[in-house]
């Protein structure tokens, strides 16, 4: 509504200058909210957990989706991983970013390959029976995956992988045909 106000007004007046005031102090205002937000987030992680394993997403292929890009970029999510991984350093935690490659295709329970669509909600594994929202399943690979992870060891320290190191991967369990997604070979 000020934006509309401010369109309507000559740029240089007494009203242009008070209302670009006014919204810079709304927008100060928002992105002070959203930090205190994070940080409370991020600081109660901590209090409850010694370690933080989330998928290494990149941004710029998440905002293509043009649904989600407007809330997703607002929530400063990019922003929220480097302060978790700050705070990791510094009180001591661990961090484990884990490769999203596969999260949503794969069993947690048995590791088997079962191919979904995006539009599938829920995940049913043939092999181990398990039926659980793809969501869900997918939480619990990446956990599995954090844990597994050969530098991760609770008591020896404190090690976050570097962006060098292989990052806990579902990439060598797939075959070729399997990773293609088609079932020719």
């Amino acid at each position: 509504m000020l934006q509309r106000a401010l369109s309507r007004v000559f740029e240089g007046s007494r009203n242009f200058r008070r209302l670009s005031f006014r919204i810079a102090r709304l927008h100060l205002r928002v992105f002070n909210q959203r930090e205190d937000y994070q940080n409370q987030v991020i600081a109660a992680l901590f209090k409850e957990n010694d370690v933080i394993i989330l998928e290494k997403l990149r941004a710029s292929n998440i905002l293509k989706n043009h649904r989600l890009a407007k809330s997703i970029h607002d929530s400063a999510f990019g922003k929220f991983v480097n302060k978790a991984r700050f705070k990791t350093d510094m009180l001591r935690k661990w961090f484990v970013p884990v490769d999203p490659w596969g999260t949503t295709q794969f069993c947690h329970s048995c590791l088997e390959w079962v191919p979904k669509d995006l539009s599938e909600r829920q995940h049913r594994c043939p092999n181990c029976g398990v039926d659980l929202p793809k969501d869900e399943n997918s939480a619990l690979l990446i956990k599995r995956l954090g844990l597994t992870w050969p530098g991760y060891a609770p008591g020896r320290g404190v090690k976050t992988p570097m962006e060098h190191e292989p990052l806990p991967s579902l990439r060598g369990l797939a075959s070729l045909c399997d990773e293609a997604g088609s079932s020719w070979l």
